[in-house]
């Protein structure tokens, strides 16, 4: 029955197999408390409108003398010494 139940319920094979491992009560408050606290994540990202971030940061930039050529470059790669 189990075995039916998770391959109705679970679209990938990852999921039908952690679906078929029973969870303690702890493993379900640990959820429960990563669930809260990624909707509290979320929640904050809208309220300070992340998605706009990049478009404000160029604006900012722009107006500081930096090109546009200037913003597009990847400061992170490290060079050979």
């Amino acid at each position: 029955m189990l075995a039916r139940q998770v391959a109705k319920d679970e679209s990938t094979p990852e999921a039908a197999a952690a679906a078929a491992v029973p969870k303690d009560a702890e493993d379900e408050a640990d959820e429960a408390d990563r669930q809260t606290r990624l909707n509290e994540v979320i929640a904050r990202l809208e309220e300070i409108d992340a998605h706009t971030a990049p478009g404000r940061a160029g604006t900012i930039l722009s107006g500081l003398g930096f090109s546009s050529e200037m913003q597009a470059r990847n400061h992170h790669a490290t060079t050979a010494a």
